[in-house]
């Protein structure tokens, strides 16, 4: 029998198919190692890590999830999985910053992969994933928020996870028991990371109700399959409550506290429009819009509706709670699903591969200037930058790492010093000093009491002066204020100088300054001095602070000439 001189048609579509696999899963490859680099670029540190460091720290000493060892137990952080990870590195010996910038650049390249699935899953197009997945690893605020110290990737890892069962049960109709239990941990794993999961978490866990039961031969197996699907996520969600409950005395973090009520739906929508559009998102959003029956068509009616629930859900979340100060973090879990969408209008609408490209590049262009050019815009209402945010901690004019430690070369074994302090993260992590949260986060009696402050997040509340007075406060910090020229001072400091330490706002309660408070010019540098209110003086802090150097200065009230 002759021997055939070419391969079956059958065997050249099987080679071609594998040619076409390899090379998108090299260029999935390629992308994600530069969206991994292009995170190691970005990677910075903000103050609110530190918090979440504090307790994690406290926690791995032996002290427990608390803010002041010894002192009164508050739920101050919003990341309790988060938490729980970050004080792995404090228990092994490692440093804790490296280790979140490694487990960071882990989430960012498991992300992408779960991206690139979860679109394949979804519209079945390599070219099209590959597309979700550079929109996704180009795009600046998801490649920062890769480190930046706080739980964004962890949660943004597990969404879209989620969102990838809950998919590929629907695609292939699946409703296995290692599939069900999957969701549900994942769900709660979400949950534990920010609560604020069960947004998206909710509608995709109704979905996977909904799929149990219609991929059911029977009463008996739709009922076995709920319970596969509540058990882990009842389990762990009802232990944690009770143990929160039984530990802090509350279900809800003392966060919520702060902000329920404060925030402003006008600042939130800003939020969310600024985002959309200083990314080019609200244009092939626009064309999903246009096309929206196609795309129900493409997806099917069930995921049609998970999916655009889930992200309208979401970003009506965010409205709510008034976005947030940070430059876009709360957008940060739902940009694999913005970009998934966003790829499958460009293809839709581009009608060549240049015309693609050319749309890509547009977008990857707009956050290239995002990134450099937010820092300036002028409409920004109060959103700050993640170079504002890295500014804080290392920059001359703050350095809030320095002050910390600073004051905790000063006083950090005596645990009788007490400092109150705005800026919750840097300063008391590094100083080590018993600390009081003026902006309530992790003060319960300011979360609930505190005199309002603005409708932005997590700056709603502040403390009165009584409380700090009622509490034994040492040190007022406030928001930590450098003076160049303390010449000026000598003669005392007027009550209107001392604002800049309730956030630019008067003293809430004057009259409850004692009267033997004094200014206390802490010599931070040979040319700059930090302001502090000395206000619980002893005759021991007094020597102390003559031993260091620390000069003096009175407190000028009403009607007294400066």
């Amino acid at each position: 029998m002759a021997l055939q001189s070419a391969a079956s048609p059958k065997s050249r579509n099987a080679a071609g198919n594998a040619i076409v696999a390899a090379n998108s899963s090299a260029a999935l490859a390629v992308v994600i190692a530069a969206s991994c680099c292009l995170a190691w670029v970005n990677r910075f540190v903000q103050d609110d890590a530190y918090i979440s460091l504090r307790y994690a720290r406290n926690l791995a000493q032996g002290h427990g999830l608390v803010w002041n060892p010894g002192g009164e137990r508050v739920e101050g952080y919003t990341n309790f999985l988060w938490t729980l990870v970050t004080a792995v590195p404090y228990a092994l010996g490692l440093e804790p910053v490296s280790y979140m910038y490694a487990l960071g650049l882990v989430m960012v390249a498991g992300t992408l992969v779960v991206t690139y699935l979860l679109a394949m899953q979804m519209f079945g197009r390599s070219d099209l994933a590959l597309i979700a997945v550079l929109l996704t690893g180009g795009n600046y605020s998801f490649s920062c928020y890769a480190t930046g110290g706080l739980e964004t990737q962890l949660q943004t890892l597990l969404l879209t996870s989620c969102a990838l069962i809950a998919v590929r049960t629907e695609r292939l109709g699946e409703g296995s028991a290692p599939m069900l239990l999957l969701f549900s941990l994942l769900s709660a794993l979400a949950a534990l990371t920010r609560l604020d999961s069960g947004v998206p978490v909710a509608v995709m866990g109704l979905t996977m109700c909904w799929l149990a039961i219609r991929n059911s031969e029977s009463v008996g197996m739709a009922v076995a399959r709920l319970g596969l699907l509540a058990l882990p996520i009842v389990t762990i969600l009802g232990s944690w409550m009770a143990w929160k409950y039984a530990y802090y005395g509350s279900l809800l973090p003392n966060t919520f506290h702060v902000k329920a009520g404060e925030a402003s739906l006008l600042r939130g929508g800003w939020y969310v429009a600024l985002f959309l559009a200083v990314y080019l998102f609200v244009v092939p959003l626009g064309g999903v819009a246009l096309r929206l029956p196609k795309l129900m068509q493409a997806l099917g009616g069930t995921l049609s509706v998970m999916v655009l629930a889930s992200l309208g859900l979401w970003l009506v979340y965010v409205v709510r709670v008034g976005g947030d100060f940070m430059e876009f973090r709360f957008m940060v879990p739902v940009i694999p699903v913005i970009a998934i969408m966003s790829a499958w209008a460009i293809v839709e609408f581009c009608t060549s591969r240049r015309s693609v490209g050319f749309a890509v590049a547009g977008m990857l262009a707009a956050s290239f200037i995002h990134a450099i050019a937010f820092d300036n815009v002028p409409w920004k209402r109060g959103i700050e930058s993640v170079s504002d945010l890295a500014r804080h901690l290392t920059h001359p004019d703050s350095n809030w790492i320095g002050i910390g430690k600073f004051l905790g070369d000063a006083f950090r074994e005596d645990a009788s010093v007490v400092v109150a302090i705005t800026p919750a993260g840097a300063i008391p992590y590094f100083s080590d000093m018993t600390s009081i949260d003026m902006l309530g986060l992790n003060d319960k009696w300011i979360a609930k009491n505190g005199v309002k402050l603005s409708d932005r997040p997590g700056h709603q509340r502040i403390s009165t002066v009584k409380h700090l007075v009622d509490v034994g406060a040492t040190f007022v910090v406030g928001h930590p204020t450098m003076v160049f020229d303390v010449a000026q001072l000598q003669r005392g400091v007027r009550m209107d100088q001392l604002e800049t330490m309730f956030l630019g706002k008067p003293m809430p309660d004057p009259e409850s300054l004692p009267a033997h408070a004094q200014v206390v010019l802490v010599p931070y540098s040979k040319s700059k001095h930090l302001l502090a209110i000395y206000l619980t003086p002893t005759p021991a802090m007094n020597r102390r602070l003559e031993e260091l150097g620390w000069q003096l200065v009175p407190i000028l009230r009403a009607g007294q000439a400066g």
